[in-house]
């Protein structure tokens, strides 16, 4: 059985298809469980918290979260359907968003 990790790792071929094929009709294939992993995730979130206090009785708070900080792109897993051969070992899209920022304020009184 050849190797299933390619020299050069790319988005159109993150392992070979060649140490694979579809095995007999009513028959399991030989292959281990858990034989292909995915590029890692990366995912960096922030958050800044501010309490003014208003006055005695009143105190407003400030929030500021980021998702993604970094806005590093997190690739998602490969097509393993070997069905589809135009796809199969290819990375077509992303698994984490890109960079979100959002606000919030509260009031309490």
């Amino acid at each position: 059985m050849p190797n299933a990790t390619p020299a050069n790792r790319s988005i159109d071929q993150w392992f070979s298809t060649a140490a694979f094929s579809i095995p007999q009709p009513f028959t399991s294939g030989t292959s281990a469980r858990n034989a292909l992993f995915g590029p890692g995730l990366f995912s960096w979130d922030a958050g800044i918290v501010k309490a003014i206090p208003t006055t005695e009785r009143i105190r407003t708070t400030f929030r500021a979260e980021l998702f993604n900080a970094t806005n590093h792109t997190s690739l998602g897993l490969p097509a393993t359907n070997l069905s589809v051969p135009a796809t199969v070992g290819r990375i077509t899209g992303t698994s984490a968003g890109a960079r979100t920022v959002q606000f919030g304020m509260r009031v309490d009184f």
